[in-house]
Parts: structure tokens; sequence; C-alpha cells
């Protein structure tokens, strides 16, 4: 039977750490780090994995940036296409 209300899986997460997973992110480099430690993993495959974690953390900061960016500046004025400019009192007709 269809609801009128959007599937838990169709809608969007609200805000920006459940969009870009950090959560998962940071679980898996504390994973990571374990499996360093208990060597499952090579001290290279370490730094790696660490790398890129970095590069992604580097563009959640672009995101973040980006946005404080743009909810802080001013919008532009909209004009208004319907609005007919008033007419100074010598362009009207008197008769």
């Amino acid at each position: 039977m269809p609801t009128d209300e959007p599937d838990a899986a169709q809608t969007p997460p609200e805000n920006l750490s459940d969009r870009l997973s950090l959560e998962s992110l940071i679980a898996g480099l504390l994973d990571d780090l374990k499996k360093l430690r208990r060597t499952e993993i090579s001290v290279r495959d370490a730094h790696a994995r660490a790398e890129l974690a970095r590069q992604i953390l580097r563009a959640v900061h672009y995101v973040v940036s980006a946005q404080r960016y743009l909810e802080t500046r001013p919008l532009p004025a909209v004009e208004d296409t319907n609005h007919k400019p008033r007419r100074s009192g010598k362009d009207i007709d008197h008769d």
C-alpha cells in the first residue's frame, strides 16, 4: 500500500556528517590502527590508508568552507520583471 511519506532509503541525510559517511571513515581508521598494532596490515598499507583518509578529510574541509562561504554571502537583489517603472510628471499626457 503506497504512502505519501518518502521512503527512508530515498530520503537524503540531513547533516553533512551523515551525507559524507564520516563516522564510518573514522571507524575504518580506528580499525586500521588496531590491525596495524596486531600486525594484520603492514606499515605501508597503514600509511596508504591514512593518506587516502587525509585526502577525503581535505575534501570535506573544502565542502564545509564553501558551504560556510555561501551561507554568509549576501544574496543579490532580485529584480522584479513585472514591475513597470514610474513615469515622471513630464511624461504624463494631460489632455
